[in-house]
């Protein structure tokens, strides 16, 4: 469990910072393969779209079993290195 979380909740943000950016990339995580999907999609979007442009490179990573997508991209995340 996190932060009162249950770990079938799919929620978690991911900091990366580039030497040659001044910005940091964020992945907003969100989704998941549980009868809670509905609201970690929701509760994603809302990170999302409140992230400080100015501050963040925000990136909406939505997570099923098969597969996790970069939106608005609709790139497939590599799961081998996370990359996309």
């Amino acid at each position: 469990m996190w932060m009162g979380m249950s770990s079938d909740f799919f929620f978690a943000l991911f900091f990366r910072k580039y030497p040659y950016m001044q910005k940091l990339n964020v992945a907003v995580m969100c989704g998941g393969f549980t009868a809670e999907q509905n609201i970690s999609l929701l509760s994603g979007e809302l990170v999302y779209k409140n992230l400080d442009p100015d501050r963040f490179n925000p990136f909406k990573v939505v997570v099923s079993k098969n597969k996790w997508i970069v939106e608005p991209f609709n790139t497939t995340v590599n799961l081998q290195d996370f990359s996309f």
